[in-house]
């Protein structure tokens, strides 16, 4: 944040900040700065109005925003100032020494011979030269700081930018985020739901599952009722023969092996029903093994429990009825099923489930014998039908037979089945199928007497009588209206079932919906982290633009070339003395061969002199040389960052070189007429 009498920088030029606030020229808030040159287009006043009063008159006010203001270290402007005194206070210390120089330069300057003059000559020359050279490299330096000012007003410009677009790309990543927020919060929101809906959706299926039954009930009611509808199919046989068929569903949830005995035993009742049918046995049978309401109980219920699978009630009633039991025609009925369908699909079930004992051409065998029996059954039915005459067989037993194929062929397949011993048994009833042949009959079922029927089944009549009709038809007139209600239950469970169906499509859309969702939130995080790396990197990008704003080429090479022209002039300071100090052994050593002259003696002895120093004139040049190494060692190496270069070393470098054409110019001018003249003891 700026405040007033914060230093700042407008367009590469420092000022001070005077107002800060609304103006009349313009909306927005305006920032008012004192520059520190006259550069500005204003005295603090626009339109007649002061907005601020400054120290100094003239064209050094300016109005600005806030973002063409950057912020000013002070401690950097006091190090600024901090450095100018120092090289002031060098250059002072510097004059100093310069006069003392040339007051040694003046007690010698009689003695100085012109060789030496000559030497500083040349010296002068080169230096001259090497001034013309570092006056080149100063417009060359100026030349650079006037392109680094036009740099540094463009990197200026340039970090505005970034820093608008980096304002914006902020904005945008904040607008972005906060929809990934509520994004996000949607998505928790569905998935706390989601349990919910997994318990509904629990619920739903039992609720599924008991209409699925409701509705296989009503199904299978329905087919018992549409067998009543009609004279010809009310009838037990055909019952029984509609409950062999439903045996098989699904609904039941009996084994498969059990479902085939119940098949069995099932179709053995229907067999047994079309024998007695119109009979006086017809009430006992129903009474007995051929209850047909209650096997109806059992399909209702869903499972046949294991007491009911068992062929003892048939057993007991073929026991009780010889004349059913030696039929041929009942035993052959039942073959045509049991080979034709029970048998093979046990043993394909028995091979799908992967049973490696099965001996597969043992398997081949028994079904081709199956179809053998089954093939003999159907011819044997045929003739009897096409013919007055019966099927007849010395010895045969349906009671026999029935329990061969209960429990020999049937039972084997409670475990793993023995087919050869499976295989022995159907050769056995195909044995017997040999033995049976058409004969006339002596008395069938239908030609007994009924008084001996009467004693047998223990005072029935063959006829019922006419309150027992009655009673018959109300109770079938019950039955038809419980199933016309079970028809209109059915209709109604059908409709549940259809909008169950539909909310349980409306359920696999909702979460069809939430994977895509979820999927869409991971994608939104995915471009989240990269959005946050790209920011990153545009914050890195910024920082290194901003920090090129201030230097024109990178640092090393300004050290490099500082550290040379350094070197460079030390050197040539260290040749200047050494060449100076050869020059006052040269003129020493001549001084010491000429032939003194002892006319001297004879004057009198002059008096002190105050413009001689006490030193000799060799202690002089070596306190001088002295002073320079001094110097030379103790000089540092000002940093060439921004005006550092040419408020330093250049400068010091004119000082030197204005300073040695000086003292050359004093010595040219001031040399002595009197070339005899003969030092005093003090100049020597």
């Amino acid at each position: 944040m700026i405040n007033i009498n914060d230093k700042v920088l407008v367009n590469g030029h420092y000022g001070l900040v005077k107002f800060v606030g609304n103006t009349e020229f313009a909306d927005g808030i305006w920032y008012g700065i004192e520059l520190d040159d006259c550069l500005g287009r204003n005295d603090g006043s626009v339109n007649g109005k002061q907005y601020f009063e400054m120290k100094k008159k003239g064209q050094y006010g300016i109005f600005c925003r806030l973002s063409s203001l950057e912020l000013v270290d002070e401690k950097v402007i006091q190090g600024d100032s901090i450095e100018v005194s120092g090289v002031l206070e060098e250059k002072a210390r510097l004059l100093h020494e310069n006069d003392q120089l040339r007051q040694q330069i003046e007690t010698i300057k009689l003695e100085g011979p012109y060789d030496i003059i000559e030497f500083l000559t040349i010296q002068n020359t080169d230096l001259s030269k090497r001034v013309e050279y570092l006056e080149k490299e100063i417009t060359e330096m100026k030349h650079r700081e006037e392109t680094h000012v036009k740099l540094q007003a463009v990197y200026v410009e340039m970090e505005r930018e970034l820093r608008e677009e980096l304002e914006e790309m902020e904005l945008s990543y904040h607008n972005r985020l906060k929809g990934l927020e509520d994004k996000n919060d949607e998505l928790v929101n569905s998935l706390a739901n989601k349990g919910n809906s997994e318990a509904e959706l629990v619920d739903l299926k039992s609720k599924v599952k008991l209409m699925e039954q409701d509705v296989y009930e009503s199904k299978f009611l329905k087919g018992l009722h549409d067998l009543h509808t009609k004279e010809e199919t009310r009838k037990p046989q055909f019952e029984f023969q509609y409950l062999s068929e439903r045996i098989l569903d699904d609904h039941i949830r009996n084994s498969f092996l059990q479902k085939h005995k119940c098949r069995f035993l099932l179709l053995a009742l229907g067999e047994i029903s079309k024998m007695v049918e119109g009979k006086a046995l017809d009430e006992v049978f129903q009474g007995t093994a051929g209850d047909i309401f209650a096997w109806i109980s059992l399909f209702l219920g869903g499972s046949i429990p294991n007491d009911r699978i068992k062929l003892d009630p048939i057993l007991d009633f073929l026991d009780a009825y010889s004349e059913i039991d030696q039929s041929c025609l009942l035993a052959l009925n039942c073959f045509k099923p049991v080979f034709g369908s029970i048998v093979p699909a046990l043993f394909a079930y028995q091979l799908e489930r992967g049973s490696a004992e099965l001996n597969l051409k043992a398997v081949s065998s028994v079904y081709s014998r199956c179809l053998s029996i089954q093939k003999r059954a159907q011819e044997l039915i045929e003739m009897s039908d096409n013919s007055n005459l019966q099927l007849n067989a010395h010895g045969w037993s349906t009671q026999k037979l029935f329990l061969i194929l209960f429990d020999d062929i049937l039972g084997e397949f409670e475990s793993v089945p023995n087919v050869p011993r499976i295989l022995d048994v159907i050769e056995d009833i195909s044995s017997e199928l040999e033995g049976v042949e058409l004969q006339q009959c002596e008395k069938n079922l239908a030609q007994i007497p009924p008084e001996e029927i009467h004693g047998t089944i223990h005072e029935t009549t063959l006829y019922s009588l006419p309150s027992e009709t009655a009673h018959l038809e109300s109770s079938l007139h019950n039955k038809e209206s419980q199933i016309n209600e079970l028809t209109v239950k059915v209709k109604i469970l059908q409709q549940r079932i259809t909008t169950l169906e539909t909310q349980e499509n409306s359920l696999d859309v909702l979460n069809f919906e939430l994977d895509a969702s979820e999927k869409k939130y991971h994608n939104l995080l995915r471009d989240n982290s990269n959005l946050e790396k790209i920011v990153g990197d545009l914050k890195g990008k910024l920082l290194s633009e901003k920090l090129k704003s201030y230097q024109l080429c990178p640092n090393e090479n300004y050290n490099h070339l500082a550290s040379e022209l350094i070197t460079a002039d030390k050197l040539d300071l260290v040749s200047q003395i050494r060449d100076l100090r050869q020059a006052v052994a040269r003129n020493v050593k001549k001084e010491s061969n000429v032939v003194e002259n002892m006319n001297w003696l004879k004057k009198a002895v002059p008096l002190k002199s105050n413009d001689y120093f006490d030193v000799s004139f060799s202690n002089k040049i070596h306190s001088l040389a002295t002073d320079v190494f001094e110097f030379i060692n103790n000089s540092t190496s000002y940093s060439l960052k921004e005006k550092c270069f040419r408020k330093s070393y250049l400068t010091n470098a004119i000082f030197k070189k204005n300073a040695i054409e000086s003292l050359i110019r004093n010595v040219i001018e001031e040399i002595p007429i009197d070339q005899n003249r003969v030092p005093d003891a003090y100049s020597l």
